[in-house]
């Protein structure tokens, strides 16, 4: 499965908002990806030496096999 997420990233690097644009998955994955990602910590976007808000698109693939 594939999902695409955007995230809004504070000044400080930390993620303000996740947004789902797009899951192939359920919902119930959809909320523990949404999670995690929310407790990333990134590198602040800078503008003109000060650091600023910005947004990231981070893509998940799932792949997996029934044994």
């Amino acid at each position: 499965g594939r999902m695409l997420f955007s995230l809004l990233v504070s000044e400080q690097g930390e993620v303000d908002a996740v947004l789902n644009e797009y899951s192939s998955l359920g919902p119930e994955f959809v909320a523990v990806v949404q999670e995690a990602l929310a407790q990333m910590r990134l590198q602040p976007a800078m503008h003109g030496g000060k650091y600023v808000k910005s947004r990231a698109r981070i893509e998940v693939n799932f792949s997996y096999s029934v044994h």
